[in-house]
């Protein structure tokens, strides 16, 4: 019985909105400006959240970081570093051979095939 009456309210509603607004118009405004308020919303509370973790978590990184960039200077020599981008210059040089663009089609000549045989297509009438 509730289900019945929440029916009747809605019907009854939507009737008076058909009234006042025949052509949508004023609805769809209401619906497009609060899609991009949240939008907005949405983009300020993550950029926030972000800022938050960036003065709290920063200071960390930049120290891992540093750690990082400082060990990884002190291993690799100019030796390396020039042994392996001769390695990579000679390994793309090697992937590109040069090929014939010579293409060869053979037709093969099949003249029975199940999808040209007029036999599958003839109906058979019973008497």
């Amino acid at each position: 019985m509730n289900l019945f009456v929440i029916i009747q309210t809605v019907k009854q509603n939507a009737d008076e909105l058909i009234l006042l607004d025949p052509y949508g118009l004023g609805l769809t405004i209401i619906s497009v400006t609060i899609v991009f308020l949240v939008l907005i919303s949405l983009y300020l509370v993550f950029k926030s959240i972000g800022i938050v973790f960036h003065k709290i978590y920063g200071k960390q990184i930049l120290k891992s970081n540093e750690i990082l960039v400082s060990k990884s200077e002190n291993e690799i020599s100019g030796e390396v570093c020039s042994a392996i981008a001769m390695a990579l210059y000679y390994y793309n040089n090697q992937m590109h051979d040069e090929e014939n663009t010579i293409l060869t089609i053979k037709k093969k000549n099949n003249d029975y095939s199940p999808w040209n045989s007029k036999i599958y297509g003839l109906r058979k009438t019973s008497k």
